[in-house]
Order: structure tokens, then C-alpha cells, then sequence
């Protein structure tokens, strides 16, 4: 799974009972976790504020981790 750091790739992992997909960029991959920032449809901002915020800072608001157990598929 680490060739596929910085690849955006869509996730299909349990939640509950139910199977949820999402687009996401691979960021770090653990022993038994991983790490993403998600992907929006719409990048425009919700709120006008969102603006004047740093990079940074949006792209923490964005990252994820995942347990590798919940995860059921990757598609590239």
C-alpha cells in the first residue's frame, strides 16, 4: 500500500453494518492504520471566512485515520 502515497483513491470500508465510500489522497500508511485527506466534490469553501484560513489548516480539518481492519476495498 505505500507505492500508492499521494495517489487519490476511493475507499470502501464498514461502518456499523453498513459499507461507506470515500474519495480520498493517501497520506501515510501504518502498521495497522491509514492515513488520508478526504476529497470534497465542490472546493469552494462553506463558510466565507474558510477563505482566510491557511493552508495548513485546511488541509488538517481534511485528514482522517482509518483503522486497516475496517477497511472492505481500495480502488484506485
Amino acid at each position: 500500500m505505500r507505492k500508492l502515497i499521494d495517489k487519490e483513491i476511493t475507499i470502501e470500508m464498514f461502518s456499523g453494518e453498513k459499507v461507506e465510500k470515500i474519495r480520498a489522497q493517501l497520506d501515510f500508511v501504518g502498521s495497522d492504520f491509514i492515513e488520508v485527506c478526504l476529497i470534497k466534490d465542490s472546493n469552494k469553501p462553506s463558510k466565507e471566512w474558510e477563505y482566510y484560513k491557511q493552508p495548513k489548516e485546511k488541509d488538517e480539518m481534511n485528514k482522517r485515520i482509518i483503522p486497516i481492519t475496517t477497511v472492505k476495498c481500495i480502488n484506485l
